[in-house]
């Protein structure tokens, strides 16, 4: 009969760790990618489409007779950094545009998973932080709904994370070098140097720290509004203006047929309600997070289409390490109510 050891060594243990997080991110990576995008963004009847999309953008043009609103694409001509490495994968391997993309959405995706366990974990302990990768995997289905066509929303998680990540550590630098990649993927990137600002600034009573501060968030903002202003100069075209109040009525019409099954509200209920009860206990980064968090999310209302969660993943993410403070705050009082009514 064979028996388990009574303890593990840390090195042991620590392999095992490695090894679950890696079976983990890779069972979810295939569920998300094998059981619901095939039945939703990898559908074989999207495949012209989604060419006529992927041609759209490389050649930024469009046929004469649509508009890029109509096509769904409005703002994604810029958006060309998943686009043309695709295409570039496509030309070099022979290998066709949708199995590249696919292909690139699941290695983002497991790689996403992984850092994002290790980013929560220099924020909470670990337990937490694989309860907060859980979390975060049980919305990731809501990222598959309502559109076609999002090939830059796994490689721009990734670089989400990885920016906060290093913002965490304060490394400026790396922080700036990253943010023009990410901007290259996805322009949602263009005010996060205000969370560098709020996560940084010093006292007031500190003048000469908070003029510092100010100096690199404002460099920061001019190497996001530089390369977004750089590459609409480049790619012209891709930008047709929006009636905010056609989008409000078409966001509202949207939660009113949907009802309680509004993706926003699924996503969000218990992730805000977390970190509400978390901010108080939270260090700084954290709040710094979920008040960042907080100021995006009427940019997300008034400016998108409201019901696509998968564009709103970004404040989901901001919102996660307060969440878990938070988790960790009711579950430390629920324990300590157990010792006292039931005893040692």
């Amino acid at each position: 009969m064979l028996s388990m050891p009574s303890s593990l060594t840390p090195s042991m243990a620590r392999r095992l760790r490695v090894i679950a997080l890696v079976v983990w991110a890779g069972s979810t990576t295939l569920i998300m990618q094998q059981w619901i995008g095939s039945t939703t963004i990898y559908k074989p009847e999207f495949v012209p489409r989604v060419m006529a999309s992927h041609r759209a953008i490389i050649d930024n043009r469009i046929p004469s007779d649509t508009t890029w609103s109509l096509l769904g694409l409005n703002t994604t001509n810029i958006r060309v950094g998943s686009v043309f490495l695709v295409e570039g994968i496509h030309r070099a391997t022979g290998i066709g545009i949708p199995k590249v993309y696919r292909t690139l959405d699941t290695v983002m995706l497991f790689a996403s998973l992984v850092l994002l366990v290790v980013f929560l974990g220099r924020l909470v302990p670990r337990e937490y932080a694989v309860l907060g990768a859980l979390g975060f995997a049980m919305v990731l289905p809501l990222t598959y709904q309502l559109f076609y066509f999002h090939p830059w929303d796994r490689l721009s998680l990734f670089f989400w994370i990885l920016l906060l990540m290093v913002l965490e550590q304060r490394r400026a630098v790396v922080f700036a070098v990253l943010l023009v990649i990410a901007m290259v993927i996805k322009f949602d990137v263009l005010l996060l140097p205000g969370l560098y600002f709020l996560a940084t600034v010093p006292p007031l009573r500190d003048r000469q720290g908070v003029f510092r501060t100010a100096l690199v968030t404002a460099g920061l903002f001019a190497v996001t509004f530089g390369v977004y202003e750089a590459l609409q100069v480049m790619r012209p075209g891709g930008f047709e203006p929006v009636p905010l109040g056609t989008l409000q009525a078409e966001n509202l019409q949207m939660l009113r047929a949907l009802g309680i099954a509004y993706p926003p509200l699924l996503g969000f209920a218990t992730v805000l309600m977390l970190a509400a009860v978390g901010f108080g206990k939270s260090a700084r980064f954290p709040r710094a997070c979920m008040l960042f968090a907080l100021l995006l999310l009427p940019i997300y209302v008034v400016r998108s289409r409201f019901e696509e969660f998968r564009t709103e993943v970004p404040v989901f993410l901001l919102l996660l390490p307060a969440a878990l403070v938070g988790v960790r705050t009711l579950c430390d009082r629920t324990d300590r109510t157990l010792e006292i009514q039931h005893g040692p």
